[in-house]
């Protein structure tokens, strides 16, 4: 099965009730990006109404390919934020292998280095770096820059 040449960059994040960033590429054009929301109060339904919002926009644009910005448990994170990131990975991890779309998980170090060349960036200098480029606007919403960068990591060979 050839794989369709649509990627997708995600940034799983909780940080304000199930804000995760998501940008969408066909080759090195940006297709589409922002931040989903959700409203929901519960921890599964927030992981649940977010993973609709994918599941709708990997088949509305016929994504083939998936990168996930990997949690890591920084000095500012609580245990139970990072377990309900990786609740959010795992979640969006199956739905892509029930869509048949391939899927990577990566740590921001590495995504890095696959869309811009260089693994230790700040979030403030990628944003800028991609402002440059003009696949993002609004240099100040990490979520949505994390997932650009996630999306262009995913346009280099995982071979």
């Amino acid at each position: 099965m050839e794989i369709s040449k649509i990627y997708m960059g995600i940034d799983p994040g909780f940080r304000k009730k199930g804000q995760t960033g998501v940008a969408i590429f066909k080759d090195e054009v940006k297709l589409t990006s922002g931040v989903l929301r959700s409203l929901e109060d519960s921890t599964v339904d927030r992981v649940a109404d977010i993973r609709c919002q994918i599941w709708e926009l990997i088949e509305g644009h016929e994504v083939g390919f998936v990168v996930i910005d990997k949690p890591i448990m920084g000095p500012h994170r609580n245990s139970k934020t990072y377990g309900e990131q990786w609740f959010m990975v795992g979640t969006l991890v199956a739905l892509c292998w029930d869509l048949d779309v391939q899927v990577r998980v990566l740590q921001w170090n590495q995504i890095f280095k696959r869309a811009l060349g260089k693994g230790n960036l700040s979030k403030k200098e990628a944003a800028q770096m991609l402002k440059e480029r003009g696949y993002i606007f609004n240099t100040d919403e990490f979520d949505e820059t994390d997932a650009a960068c996630a999306g262009l990591a995913a346009l280099v060979s995982f071979d």
